[in-house]
Protein backbone atom coordinates (compact mmCIF):
# COMPACT_ATOMS: atom_id res chain seq x y z
CA UNK A 1 0.00 0.00 0.00
CA UNK A 2 1.26 3.28 -0.49
CA UNK A 3 1.89 5.85 2.18
CA UNK A 4 1.18 9.22 1.32
CA UNK A 5 2.53 12.11 3.95
CA UNK A 6 0.77 15.58 3.18
CA UNK A 7 2.80 18.39 4.20
CA UNK A 8 1.31 22.51 3.88
CA UNK A 9 3.37 24.80 1.57
CA UNK A 10 5.06 26.08 4.59
CA UNK A 11 6.11 23.17 5.89
CA UNK A 12 7.31 22.05 2.63
CA UNK A 13 9.54 25.61 2.34
CA UNK A 14 10.56 25.25 6.11
CA UNK A 15 12.29 21.79 5.49
CA UNK A 16 13.31 22.49 1.85
CA UNK A 17 15.34 25.66 3.26
CA UNK A 18 17.00 23.68 5.93
CA UNK A 19 18.17 20.81 3.90
CA UNK A 20 19.79 23.40 1.81
CA UNK A 21 21.32 25.45 4.54
CA UNK A 22 22.86 22.22 5.69
CA UNK A 23 23.98 21.79 2.25
CA UNK A 24 25.05 25.05 1.84
CA UNK A 25 23.09 26.17 -1.29
CA UNK A 26 21.64 29.55 -1.30
CA UNK A 27 17.86 29.78 -1.35
CA UNK A 28 16.39 32.71 -2.73
CA UNK A 29 13.36 33.30 -5.12
CA UNK A 30 16.08 35.03 -7.85
CA UNK A 31 18.83 33.62 -7.57
CA UNK A 32 19.40 30.37 -5.63
CA UNK A 33 17.26 27.30 -5.18
CA UNK A 34 13.72 26.95 -4.30
CA UNK A 35 11.12 25.12 -4.15
CA UNK A 36 8.94 26.42 -6.87
CA UNK A 37 12.06 25.76 -9.30
CA UNK A 38 11.82 21.46 -7.99
CA UNK A 39 8.43 21.82 -8.48
CA UNK A 40 9.46 22.46 -12.06
CA UNK A 41 12.20 20.01 -12.56
CA UNK A 42 10.11 17.02 -11.20
CA UNK A 43 7.15 18.28 -13.68
CA UNK A 44 9.25 18.61 -16.43
CA UNK A 45 11.49 14.74 -15.61
CA UNK A 46 8.32 13.28 -15.00
CA UNK A 47 6.91 13.96 -18.15
CA UNK A 48 9.90 13.09 -19.99
CA UNK A 49 9.93 9.74 -18.06
CA UNK A 50 6.27 9.08 -19.30
CA UNK A 51 4.35 9.26 -16.19
CA UNK A 52 1.08 10.24 -17.34
CA UNK A 53 -0.13 13.52 -16.74
CA UNK A 54 -3.28 12.40 -14.24
CA UNK A 55 -0.63 10.68 -12.03
CA UNK A 56 1.96 14.22 -12.34
CA UNK A 57 -1.01 16.15 -11.52
CA UNK A 58 -2.57 14.36 -8.45
CA UNK A 59 1.41 14.31 -6.98
CA UNK A 60 1.69 17.76 -7.20
CA UNK A 61 -2.07 18.93 -6.88
CA UNK A 62 -2.83 20.65 -10.02
CA UNK A 63 -5.00 19.94 -13.05
CA UNK A 64 -4.14 18.11 -15.90
CA UNK A 65 -4.89 20.99 -17.89
CA UNK A 66 -2.82 23.48 -16.39
CA UNK A 67 -0.05 20.95 -16.90
CA UNK A 68 -0.65 21.14 -20.08
CA UNK A 69 -0.72 24.35 -20.89
CA UNK A 70 2.41 25.01 -18.73
CA UNK A 71 4.69 22.39 -19.87
CA UNK A 72 3.28 22.29 -23.31
CA UNK A 73 6.77 22.62 -24.75
CA UNK A 74 8.02 19.85 -22.70
CA UNK A 75 5.02 18.11 -23.91
CA UNK A 76 5.74 19.01 -27.93
CA UNK A 77 9.29 17.89 -27.65
CA UNK A 78 8.13 14.68 -25.95
CA UNK A 79 5.40 14.02 -28.09
CA UNK A 80 7.69 13.89 -31.70
CA UNK A 81 9.88 11.44 -29.33
CA UNK A 82 6.86 9.28 -28.90
CA UNK A 83 5.77 9.07 -32.65
CA UNK A 84 8.93 8.54 -34.14
CA UNK A 85 8.77 5.57 -31.49
CA UNK A 86 5.63 4.41 -32.81
CA UNK A 87 6.83 4.54 -36.37
CA UNK A 88 9.95 2.52 -35.87
CA UNK A 89 7.81 0.05 -34.30
CA UNK A 90 4.81 0.11 -36.67
CA UNK A 91 7.66 -0.42 -39.49
CA UNK A 92 9.20 -3.42 -37.83
CA UNK A 93 5.93 -5.05 -36.90
CA UNK A 94 4.64 -5.08 -40.41
CA UNK A 95 1.36 -3.77 -39.30
CA UNK A 96 1.23 -0.67 -41.33
CA UNK A 97 2.97 -0.83 -44.82
CA UNK A 98 5.13 2.22 -45.58
CA UNK A 99 6.33 2.95 -49.10
CA UNK A 100 9.89 2.12 -49.69
CA UNK A 101 12.16 5.42 -49.44
CA UNK A 102 13.24 7.05 -52.69
CA UNK A 103 16.69 7.45 -53.51
CA UNK A 104 17.56 10.92 -54.33
CA UNK A 105 18.68 11.50 -57.78
CA UNK A 106 22.29 13.12 -57.74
Amino acid sequence: MLHVLFLIPSQINQIFKRVCREAGVKTNLVTGCNTHMTKHTFVTRAIESGMSLLTISKLVGTSVRELEKTYAHVLDKFMKVELEGLRKHLKNSKIIAFPKEKKAIS
